[in-house]
């Protein structure tokens, strides 16, 4: 079983700082219970801790505010308690941190609360889950299936290491159960002030500025947060799960790092969904069955039986589930991977895969420059492709690009016969549509 460290609990039955005047042992003990002085990569505060072990955080001029109304009796003289208290050799004084596993050292207050509820061993009340997952979601898939459930578990075991790979679940109909995998992730790790888990409707919650709450999330679900199309918010994103740290802006602080520990969902209904180029290796992505969609008669039970203690069985499964050495970046190739990245596929392959589906060699015209199937000049197929992706307002590849990739999918480029170019410029062989879309399908998956 994983260890994870957390601080104990606050004292029980603590009493209420509620003005006054205090002896001075009082006060020492009192203020001890409530507060500490705390440090955060060097930045120094004062930190309330409150009944559920969360942290509020206060700056010099609002503690005294708060405490104006209590003194302290030192002789024949009354002392502000937070004067008394910040002065005192006994005051309490810890670094703040974040770690799931690991040693906590006697100077460190952990922020890291444990999951939101207790694993329970069992099977009976997560079978119905783990059906959905297996028929759902996966669609009967042993590779997927498989994926997914260690994917799952290693986010458990691992919520001090970031995943580096966003598990993507697609179904352009409503109602087929995709989010309830990650609901059921949430519920685990938990919402809210203090919890590890983050539900994203709003892409400013997991990219944007003032994002002090990603130092302590764990877990994200996305919903309808990211459109392949979206090119700055999908580069963000990469970026985001991608690297060793996480840049954290609080407001009234100083910008810092903080590592990242993100493990990341999303749901969607686009059938682009991601910006998969051809060495896209950082999404799992599963397109869900619809057959359930909508049938209380599936649902009903399932969420019966979580809330039963289904999820605590599921978190009992995911905590023993042996992994050894494996990584969420074993990432297998799904069909619907390379889908995305034909969608996604750069515009030299999007112009080929055009003209195999309107059989001929297409610019900016009706009509097609030149027929599939024959030798064109390079020069022909670079103004026919340049035309064509500057009308759909996308970026043009420089010639030396276009040249490399029409290598790579119609082999090396050949001189024209006199008959055709006196000075016997270069050209390609243009396959027929469907030998043509079958080798830029071929292109594309070659670098999954």
């Amino acid at each position: 079983m994983t260890i994870f460290v957390t601080n104990p609990t606050p004292q029980p039955n603590r009493p209420p700082i509620t003005g006054g005047l205090l002896a001075a042992a009082d006060a020492i003990d009192l203020m001890n219970a409530w507060f500490f002085v705390s440090e955060i990569n060097g930045e120094v505060s004062i930190s309330r801790i409150e009944d559920d072990g969360t942290l509020t955080h206060f700056g010099l001029d609002d503690l005294q505010l708060l405490l104006s109304n209590t003194c302290v009796q030192l002789g024949n003289r009354q002392m502000p308690i937070s004067k008394f208290w910040l002065a005192h050799h006994r005051r309490r004084q810890f670094k703040i941190v974040f770690k799931p596993k690991g040693t906590l050292e006697v100077d460190e207050y952990n922020q890291f609360r444990g999951f939101a509820i207790t694993p329970v061993a069992g099977y009976q009340k997560q079978r119905r889950f783990l059906r959905h997952l297996w028929r759902i979601i996966c669609k009967r898939d042993k590779i997927k299936f498989r994926y997914l459930m260690r994917w799952l578990a290693w986010c458990i075991q691992n919520p001090d290491r970031r995943a580096e790979v966003i598990v993507v679940l697609m179904s352009e109909a409503e109602g087929c159960g995709k989010s309830t995998v990650g609901q059921v992730m949430l519920d685990i790790f938990g919402q809210g002030k203090g919890r590890h888990g983050l539900l994203v409707e709003d892409k400013e919650q997991l990219l944007g500025k003032f994002n002090s709450h990603l130092e302590t999330t764990c877990f994200v679900l996305g919903e309808e947060v990211l459109w392949a199309g979206d090119y700055s918010t999908a580069d963000a994103l990469k970026s985001r799960i991608t690297a060793s740290t996480i840049p954290i802006e609080e407001k009234y602080r100083a910008r810092r790092s903080a590592p990242n520990r993100l493990h990341v969902m999303l749901t969607t209904n686009h059938s682009w969904a991601i910006p998969a180029g051809v060495n896209a290796r950082r999404y799992f992505v599963a397109e869900i069955s619809d057959e359930v969609a909508q049938d209380k008669a599936w649902f009903d039970p399932l969420y019966q039986d979580l809330r039963d203690g289904g999820t605590e069985e599921f978190l009992d499964l995911a905590l023993t589930l042996k992994l050894g050495d494996w990584h969420p970046r074993d990432v297998p190739k799904t069909a619907e991977l390379a889908q995305q990245q034909v969608l996604s596929a750069g515009s030299t392959e999007q112009w080929l895969l055009a003209c195999a589906e309107m059989e001929g060699v297409i610019g900016s015209g009706p009509a097609p420059a030149a027929q599939l199937g024959t030798l064109v000049s390079t020069q022909e197929l670079y103004g026919a492709y340049s035309d064509f992706t500057r009308r759909r307002s996308a970026r043009v590849d420089g010639l030396p690009n276009f040249g490399r990739v029409l290598t790579k999918i119609c082999g090396p480029s050949r001189r024209l016969p006199v008959s055709r170019s006196p000075h016997r410029s270069p050209g390609y062989s243009i396959p027929n549509a469907s030998q043509l879309t079958k080798l830029v399908h071929s292109h594309l998956k070659a670098g999954v």
